[in-house]
């Protein structure tokens, strides 16, 4: 309200009573006419505390709930990497292959067009020679597959999609470099922001 006579028009007993808040939490805000007081202040600190708390609880139990299914299934989180985007999607990871007996990777695409499908490969920028491994055939929505190094980086890749199509090639883990790629199959296709890729070990 700007003034009294906005108070007066809008039926309010004094300018207080017009006061207006915040549209998430409530918060009291102030123009120049107001008259500050102590405990609307104490009013507003009280419930950006809570507020906070409340969102850390949240955040806490997420985390519980996740090292809970990890020690369950006896697995460890690597890394989750957010994809670029575009007209394709590259993730960049960082995997000691020595140190898991499997990898499990859980791709979440978000992609926009009229066709929808894809393909993922690895791939080693630093090789003179083609660096891509083409693996996985033409998928669709979100994917997860599980690759085999038996804590070795000089093993050959093997591994199978969720789905049970098995895959291999005889390039070595320590040489399929750091960067997962997706490939959208059609040529209007757009990755968008949100795709991920999370990276789970198993020793």
């Amino acid at each position: 309200m700007a003034n009294m006579a906005d108070a007066i028009r809008y039926g309010c007993i004094t300018r207080r009573n017009c006061m207006e808040n915040t549209s998430n939490y409530g918060l009291k805000r102030w123009d120049g006419e107001d008259r500050i007081l102590h405990t609307e202040f104490n009013d507003n600190w009280d419930k950006i505390d809570t507020a906070i708390k409340g969102s850390e609880d949240k955040a806490a139990a997420a985390m519980a709930a996740a090292t809970a299914l990890e020690q369950k299934m006896g697995l460890q989180h690597i890394q989750t990497v957010n994809g670029t985007t575009g007209n394709a999607s590259i993730f960049t990871y960082s995997i000691d292959w020595d140190q898991w007996t499997e990898v499990l990777f859980f791709l979440t695409p978000k992609l926009s067009g009229s066709n929808l499908t894809y393909q993922i490969y690895f791939e080693n920028k630093s090789m003179t020679s083609d660096g891509s491994v083409y693996f996985s055939g033409t998928l669709g929505g979100d994917n997860s597959f599980v690759v085999y190094p038996f804590s070795s980086k000089n093993t050959s890749l093997k591994g199978q999609f969720f789905g049970g199509n098995t895959f291999s090639n005889p390039r070595t883990y320590q040489k399929l470099g750091d960067r997962l790629v997706l490939s959208p199959n059609g040529s209007g296709t757009t990755v968008n922001a949100g795709t991920t890729l999370t990276i789970y070990g198993r020793k």
